[in-house]
């Protein structure tokens, strides 16, 4: 009898754990996120800075082509644009959304939306060319933001007199051998 009202307990117990974790997971926060606070997130982010938040960002990725032309032909690779949204009110207008820069990340904003897109750059030392982007891990609403830069995704192409195009649009001109390497970072939760 005593062992019954035991596991009855234990059972009562874990429920009322299990259930304050899912309704503290699930509920809104609502926390006031201003231009300071945006500010700070792009400074971590633009240089690879993992981060933990106390508000919420959508996380969503966007899917780019890399192609890679020879002289008889294009080779194309898929490439992606991690975006994060955060919803704030009273925001300037700030900043652009080039998905070519020197960074991780690069922001803009607008009255009632951040946008944090991560960039594609490209690094060229010597005969080899190296191409960096951000892909997220999955899409979602997340309070925490970790850079992963290890070889999750990482090509070596040998070419000669090529050009590389993101979206059909040239960004580099190679003459001569060189090596490509493309290098995904992935954002996990």
């Amino acid at each position: 009898m005593n062992y019954i009202v035991l596991i009855i307990a234990a059972i009562m117990i874990s429920s009322i754990i299990v259930f304050s974790a899912v309704v503290h997971r699930i509920s809104f926060r609502a926390v006031e996120v201003n231009f300071d606070d945006i500010l700070c997130l792009y400074d971590k982010l633009r240089y690879g800075d993992s981060v933990t938040l106390n508000y919420d960002v959508y996380v969503r990725e966007k899917k780019h082509v890399l192609s890679i032309c020879f002289e008889n032909g294009c080779k194309d690779i898929p490439l992606f644009e991690t975006i994060i949204s955060i919803r704030s009110s009273n925001l300037p207008e700030y900043g652009n959304n080039s998905l070519l820069c020197n960074d991780y990340f690069n922001f803009y904003t607008n009255r009632t939306h951040a946008i944090l897109n991560s960039c594609i750059f490209i690094k060229e030392h010597g005969h080899t060319i190296v191409v960096y982007y951000v892909k997220p891990f999955r899409e979602g609403r997340y309070s925490r933001l970790i850079f992963f830069e290890g070889e999750v995704d990482y090509v070596v192409l040998y070419v000669k007199n090529a050009k590389l195009l993101i979206d059909d649009v040239e960004v580099v001109e190679v003459s001569g051998f060189s090596i490509v390497e493309l290098r995904q970072v992935l954002l996990l939760p």
